[in-house]
């Protein structure tokens, strides 16, 4: 498997190379992410059954609670995937699991410290929210492929944000719209259906067709961060060409 083209991109272009990405083993990306939403799924299908969304909200919101805790573990998995496809190497799930072994716990903390950074933002204002998301960016990316400890993955990720800011905002920012549009697209349309399990059952499946856009995308702006601060493709291409000159396959 070839490596995508390591070059600085434009929002839209790290869009595109994120599908791209996704497109080399979409199967597995689904199945970290069902792997996600498929224990509380089921657990509101047991539970809440055919209850309207109105109903049992204090159950419906601790369901919630646990998606999103579940999500913070699967980030660093999907990450550590993206990576290896995006470099050419063959990889699946299973093995990105393995790969991030240990680092899940770190990521964890990583994710719940971002999330709260995030809230707590938009509490004061947008502005702090936004700027904090584009100076964590690549807390998780750093942890996971850097193998970086906890507290230095933020000073990373700091590091890597300088000058970029705007730039990583704008992706992120994209990223987001899309997957608000297309999370809204779905909802109009699950809504026709009149069954409550249903309607559950059809949002989980759009969750997991969707998400892994956003991990995916949180490893290619490590990546161009890295590419454009620091060299990462000429380092790259170099690595290549010294195993090319031994007679050896690149990493």
């Amino acid at each position: 498997m070839e490596s995508i083209a390591l070059r600085p991109r434009k929002p839209t272009e790290i869009v595109d190379a994120a599908i791209e990405v996704y497109r080399r083993n979409p199967v597995h990306f689904m199945l970290l992410t069902t792997m996600v939403h498929a224990p509380w799924l089921i657990l509101q299908l047991i539970v809440l059954g055919n209850a309207p969304p109105t109903a049992e909200i204090a159950t419906q919101g601790l369901i919630g609670l646990g998606t999103v805790v579940s999500y913070f573990l699967m980030s660093a998995v999907v990450v550590q995937m993206a990576s290896d496809l995006y470099l050419g190497h063959e990889t699946d799930a299973f093995e990105a699991f393995r790969r991030v072994g240990w680092k899940l716990p770190a990521t964890f903390v990583v994710s719940f410290i971002q999330g709260f950074l995030i809230v707590f933002g938009f509490v004061l204002l947008v502005v702090p929210a936004a700027y904090w998301s584009a100076l964590y960016f690549a807390a998780i990316p750093v942890i996971v492929l850097e193998r970086k400890g906890l507290f230095e993955s933020f000073g990373r990720s700091s590091q890597l944000s300088k000058g970029l800011k705007l730039h990583i905002l704008s992706t992120l920012g994209l990223v987001f719209i899309i997957r608000i549009a297309v999370t809204l697209g779905a909802t109009f349309v699950v809504t026709v259906v009149p069954n409550f399990a249903a309607q559950r059952v059809l949002s989980a499946l759009v969750s997991i067709i969707v998400y892994p856009i956003a991990g995916i995308s949180d490893a290619l702006i490590y990546y161009d961060a890295r590419i454009r601060r620091e060299g990462f493709d000429i380092e790259m291409m170099a690595v290549s060409a010294e195993a090319g000159r031994v007679g050896v396959p690149s990493v």
